[in-house]
């Protein structure tokens, strides 16, 4: 982690109540385990008093900053370093911009209360807080276990709300913050709904009600446990995939009382207006219900330049076509050696093939021999080598669901680059392919053989 970040402060934003006083505590104490400052704000609303009594409000302001400096005073007698920042406004605007000037870590709140605690988490405040603040926000119940486990008197259970998103890859990132403060026990569960994952992975066999089917959850449980690796340091983080066929919030709910969860940790996708109501919110549903503290992470801003991705499972699929087989040496030229190229080939259902012509079974080793033989000589032993051949009339979704089961991190196609009446009367595996798929597709123009 780079000094620069090091240097961010935490924000915790108080009303003086009783529990927002036990956020400062738990806040100041973070602060201190990371070696870095803390801004105590309070945002004053009573605004409108400079108009009708400028008197009166600037003694309201004088008030509240005597005990702006004492808690402050407090703290620091704790070893902190604090600074106080009074703010006047609407309490959303002004505690986003605080935090956001400041360039904060995570901004801490208590979750109850009857003054910014109660606000932040009632109605569309909540939301706007929360959910479109561009840092973490860590909310504090009532007889949160944070302050305890801050002074090293146990491990933090965290449960990570995981669902393959940017925001939730920084929901991951951040644990790494708790992980600096204290030891916590990591688990990252994940809420998988099965006829979207059986349509996504061409899994056609029974769905039960309480498990995935094998290959469903071993495929899931090989992303999510690379997608972690990436992000978080393996030790004390368990991997958890779980089907339900209602609200995953639910599903998270007896998660948290089942494990006893102490925090737990969700991304936000920053949906608004329709999008917000058509999918709903986890995030906004945690909040409002859990009974235990929450932290709402959003997507790091700069999540859209990663650094150069690693290209380390390449599918090519062909029909045996010149044009087809043309595909497979650009495969084998982005594909690094270690890596893993699989070559797809889709044959027409046998019931539907029959009424056609004759064609050798899908799982005659002749057919992967060939597969195998359309690799370039030089390029035979730089990689590893899965034929793979499936029997699918939509040869566009077959394609699709053998990216999603292989974990590709780029397809590779041949097209004839057709456009306009050629394309509506001749259709385009390719074109479909592209339109349908979550993963990068590498295109082989015609022109180019």
């Amino acid at each position: 982690m780079n000094n620069e970040h090091q240097q961010r402060p935490i924000v915790c934003g108080t009303d003086f109540s009783a529990l927002a006083t036990e956020a400062m505590d738990v806040a100041a104490a973070m602060a201190r385990r990371l070696g870095t400052r803390l801004v105590l704000a309070h945002v004053e609303e009573f605004s409108g008093l400079v108009q009708v009594d400028p008197g009166l409000f600037k003694e309201a302001l004088s008030q509240k900053r005597g005990d702006l400096e004492k808690e402050a005073a407090r703290l620091r007698d704790l070893g902190t370093d604090v600074e106080i920042k009074l703010l006047s406004g609407s309490v959303f605007d002004e505690l986003v911009t605080a935090v956001v000037a400041c360039k904060g870590r995570f901004m801490v709140v208590g979750a109850a209360g009857h003054g910014l605690a109660r606000r932040l988490l009632v109605g569309s405040v909540a939301e706007r807080t929360a959910e479109t603040s561009p840092l973490p926000t860590l909310v504090l119940r009532p007889g949160t276990r944070l302050g305890s486990w801050v002074r090293g008197e146990h491990s933090l259970k965290i449960l990570v709300a995981y669902d393959f998103s940017p925001a939730s890859d920084a929901a991951l990132r951040w644990v790494n913050e708790m992980q600096q403060i204290g030891p916590c026990e990591t688990n990252v569960l994940h809420v998988d709904w099965p006829p979207e994952e059986a349509d996504r992975l061409g899994y056609h066999g029974p769905l039960p009600l309480t498990e995935n089917p094998t290959k469903i959850q071993n495929f899931l449980e090989r992303d999510l446990a690379e997608h972690i690796a990436l992000r978080l340091p393996p030790e004390h983080v368990t991997v958890t995939v779980e089907p339900s066929w209602g609200h995953p919030a639910a599903h998270l709910f007896e998660k948290v009382q089942r494990e006893q969860i102490d925090l737990v940790v969700v991304g936000t996708h920053h949906r608004h207006g329709w999008s917000r109501l058509r999918f709903g919110s986890v995030s906004r549903s945690i909040l409002h219900h859990a009974e235990v503290s929450v932290a709402v992470v959003p997507p790091l801003e700069d999540h859209r330049r990663r650094s150069m991705p690693k290209l380390e499972r390449v599918l090519v699929a062909t029909d045996f076509s010149e044009l087809g087989n043309s595909a497979i040496p650009y495969g084998c030229a982005i594909l690094p050696r270690g890596g893993t190229l699989k070559i797809l080939h889709v044959m027409e259902p046998a019931a539907a093939a029959a009424r056609n012509q004759p064609r050798p079974d899908k799982d005659n080793p002749k057919l992967r021999t060939e597969l195998r033989s359309l690799v370039p000589a030089d390029a035979r032993n730089r990689f590893r080598l899965e034929p793979e051949i499936v029997e699918n009339a939509d040869a566009a979704e077959a394609i699709r669901q053998a990216a999603e089961r292989f974990n590709a991190d780029v397809i590779c196609l041949g097209s004839h680059g057709r456009s306009g009446l050629a394309k509506t009367l001749l259709g385009s595996v390719a074109q479909a392919v592209m339109a349908g798929s979550r993963r990068p597709v590498l295109i082989v123009r015609e022109e180019t053989l």
